[in-house]
């Protein structure tokens, strides 16, 4: 398989470029990105099957849902210091009633 170097994904060794400056550089490490996949949910055997596009897909949407989690927590604190009505209606509408 020419993906493959050795026993180890070919996408896993850097690529060199003639100029790296302009080489795209993840902030993430490979580490990072596999046990953000595992612990939601990908099963850690099948990560080697992935492309690194899928990979980095991936990450990315778990990246995204966490930020958007964050930013309900913090909508949601700011509504509770708010009060009144309006952190009624907002709870009653969360609980569905």
């Amino acid at each position: 398989n020419p993906d493959l170097v050795g026993s180890k994904q070919a996408f896993f060794f850097k690529k060199r470029t003639a100029n790296t400056t302009q080489a795209k550089q993840s902030t993430a490490r490979w580490a990072d990105i596999f046990q953000a996949l595992i612990s939601n949910g990908h099963d850690k055997a099948a990560l080697q099957r992935y492309t690194q596009r899928q990979l980095e897909l991936f990450y990315a949407s778990i990246l995204r849902q966490k930020n958007h989690a964050k930013a309900d927590l913090i909508e949601a604190v700011n509504q509770g210091f708010g009060g009144g009505p309006e952190l009624s209606k907002y709870l009653k509408t969360l609980r569905g009633k």
